[in-house]
């Protein structure tokens, strides 16, 4: 059954033991966790990161499979659905999804406003009979994007997140994500003893048990900790208990290709073929198989090998002329000795694309490239009533692999640099009116941002923790707008080649910006773009290879002009409207030629 996390950790403070959360990244590993707390009639925590819930589709996925997996495997124990180090926007995704607990992880705001949050996501859980974490101080390490420096929480800003009503707390005593380093000075339990004194009952989380030696955990549950959180070991146990198998050839055992199942996957392959034969898409003359058409390649080879092996060698020719000249003349062309798809290739699609900046309320603070969220909402609903439906960066992609369509009429947002107020104006105007777009963020910015912790709507950009919100968002894409070419400082227009500098030194310098930007976004966030925003639209003709070979899949400039998608090439160097203020939405959008 599951229940919310509150009666069970009530019951863990009562009896001074404490409720193993362990994170669940998939469904064999619920499964593993459901069946060893029934086997110990315990009760346990599912803890789930918003990275790991993206990974299996949705919050949605993630409790209907736990729901259904509870009643299918006949489990009794209590068990708590947890939204694990949850955002703001997180916890409530889940609380819709219908999760029985959520984490608000605030520790990363001012006091004052993780006190904000969490007294409202409180008062919103318990009238729905969720229970609710929160967190002060961080923990140390990276999970999820969710970065800590290990900070001892403050007993006195403890307990005045304690006195808004949450059920248990995270209180930061020195305790590490992942694993510890081998000069880990060890958990305060000083801090945990101030800590408990001020909060009373209120049970204790400990974040990060792989690795606490088993007397420092043991202490910790005597001084009030009644929940510890297990992710890193059943990552490392998994891994390698995976590596083992393979290594040892075990996925090799008992695979044998008998005739009649290689028959009935002929049979199904086809059936999945026939069915799709008109519905093909390449980008190319390139052979870009489905994954059906390269099973069935498969299959054909192993077929052959199979009857040679087991039967006569006429039969292969029976096989392979009924194969070839019958069935699958339909679905390939024999091109000299080689086979190609016989498709129609799709025609290419009209998409405009628009560039938005910074979007503020105050009207008098407006510049060029200035607007209001009044008029961003203007926009979206002209584009809307127009026909037009919002791509994002993954659909066009999709649709040049072959593996998607695109909409009659799709059109494309953009907005550059970063600024903080595209997280907080324009991300909510997204979910009001089921509207995507790319944000690209300057690395450098962000990292000062991040450092300085100001969050300011009118002039500040985005920190590492609201990109991270960004990356998790099916709304948003994030692109890489350089690491610091979004500047004057190194003497050249955003990532062109400056003049009389060799190719080689401009590669040099152009891969090692750009790597580094995907480093950080990769470091804090846990995620790396795969759209790159010319700083300036400023680039050179090296540029496109450069981004290429570096795993980019678009990239966007800033000249303006309507763009032919047809194969994977049409992505990069996209032209863009740039959208100024002071001018009407509807004469802003005659000039790209849609009234």
């Amino acid at each position: 059954m599951i229940v919310s996390a509150t009666e069970m950790l009530k019951k863990a403070v009562e009896g001074k033991y404490a409720v193993g959360q362990f994170n669940i990244n998939n469904l064999e590993w619920t499964k593993a966790i459901l069946l060893t707390a029934q086997e110990n009639n315990s009760p346990v925590i599912l803890g789930v990161s918003e990275g790991a819930g993206k990974y299996m589709t949705g919050f949605k996925t993630v409790a209907a499979m736990v729901k259904a997996m509870v009643e299918e495997l006949n489990i009794t124990v209590p068990v708590a659905l947890h939204l694990d180090h949850g955002t703001y926007e997180g916890c409530y995704k889940c609380i819709e999804a219908g999760f029985s607990s959520v984490m608000f992880d605030g520790s990363h705001f001012p006091i004052e406003e993780n006190i904000a949050k969490t007294s409202e996501l409180v008062k919103v859980c318990h009238e729905k009979g969720l229970s609710i974490e929160a967190e002060v101080g961080s923990i140390g390490g990276e999970e999820d994007g969710v970065i800590g420096a290990g900070e001892i929480a403050d007993p006195n800003e403890c307990k005045k997140i304690a006195d808004l009503g949450v059920d248990f707390l995270a209180a930061g005593i020195g305790n590490i994500h992942g694993k510890y380093p081998a000069n880990w000075k060890g958990l305060d339990f000083d801090a945990l003893a101030k800590t408990k004194e001020l909060i009373g009952d209120l049970p204790l989380v400990l974040h990060g048990g792989t690795g606490i030696p088993a007397d420092m955990i043991q202490k910790a549950i005597s001084l009030g900790v009644s929940k510890i959180n297990v992710n890193t070991e059943c990552q490392l146990s998994f891994a390698d208990a995976t590596r083992k198998y393979i290594e040892a050839g075990k996925d090799l055992e008992g695979k044998v290709l008998t005739q009649e199942n290689f028959l009935l996957q002929v049979l199904r392959l086809l059936k999945l073929l026939l069915k799709k034969r008109w519905n093909f898409s390449v980008q190319s003359t390139k052979h870009n198989f489905s994954n059906e058409q390269t099973l069935l390649i498969i299959l054909f080879d192993k077929g052959c090998i199979f009857m040679i092996k087991k039967l006569k060698i006429f039969s292969v020719v029976i096989f392979v002329s009924l194969l070839y000249c019958g069935i699958l003349g339909i679905v390939f062309n024999s091109v000299s000795s080689v086979p190609v798809l016989s498709v129609n290739i799709s025609d290419s699609v009209d998409m405009p694309i628009v560039m938005y900046h910074s979007v503020l309320k105050d009207t008098d603070l407006s510049g060029k490239y200035i607007v209001t969220p009044d008029t961003l909402k203007n926009d979206i609903n002209f584009l809307k009533n127009k026909g037009y439906t919002f791509v994002s960066a993954q659909e066009l992609i999709d649709y040049t692999n072959g593996t998607s369509k695109l909409p009659d009429k799709p059109v494309m947002l953009t907005f550059d640099d970063g600024f903080y107020n595209n997280y907080g104006y324009v991300m909510p105007i997204l979910s009001e009116y089921d509207a995507k777009a790319v944000i690209s963020v300057v690395g450098s910015y962000t990292d000062e941002y991040s450092k300085s912790n100001i969050a300011n709507m009118t002039y500040g950009y985005v920190r590492w923790s609201e990109v991270y919100d960004m990356f998790i968002d099916k709304r948003v894409e994030v692109g890489n707008h350089s690491y610091d070419f979004h500047s004057n400082n190194h003497g050249r227009n955003g990532s062109k080649r400056n003049s009389g500098e060799s190719e080689d030194t401009y590669r040099n310098i152009f891969v090692d910006d750009t790597q580094k930007a995907q480093d950080r976004f990769m470091t804090k966030t846990g995620f790396a773009p795969i759209i790159y925003t010319y700083p300036f639209g400023a680039y050179s003709e090296e540029t496109t290879d450069m981004l290429k070979s570096m795993g980019f899949k678009m990239s966007l400039t800033c000249n303006e002009g309507i763009n032919h998608i047809t194969d994977a090439d049409s992505l990069f160097m996209l032209k863009r409207y740039n959208r100024p203020s002071g001018i009407s939405t509807a004469d802003f959008f005659a000039k790209m030629g849609i009234d």
